[in-house]
């Protein structure tokens, strides 16, 4: 979720589960700017981390595998990692 003041151009960025965002968005009305202390402090936009993360493995050319969590390798990795893990490969140059 990006948040944002109209007023003084200040923004910040929160991660949040899905279902909070609604509730957040309501709350975030009562609350000031944390900058300019204005009451023009809102949400701006939200998006997915898993959209944001296959852009940003899109444009470097990144594989991106999803792994259910009905799986047994899926389960796993959720409960080892919380549901985010990378493998990293590099070409060896001698």
């Amino acid at each position: 979720v990006k948040l944002g003041c109209s007023n003084c151009d200040f923004t910040e960025n929160k991660n949040m589960d899905q279902k909070l965002i609604k509730k957040f968005g309501e709350e975030i009305q009562e609350e000031s700017c944390p900058n300019c202390k204005s009451n023009t402090f809102t949400i701006i936009e939200t998006s997915l981390i898993i959209e944001e993360l296959g852009d940003i493995a899109e444009s470097t050319g990144t594989t991106v595998e999803i792994l259910s969590t009905e799986t047994e390798e899926g389960e796993m990795l959720f409960r080892t990692f919380g549901g985010i893990a990378a493998i990293l490969r590099y070409k060896i140059n001698y």
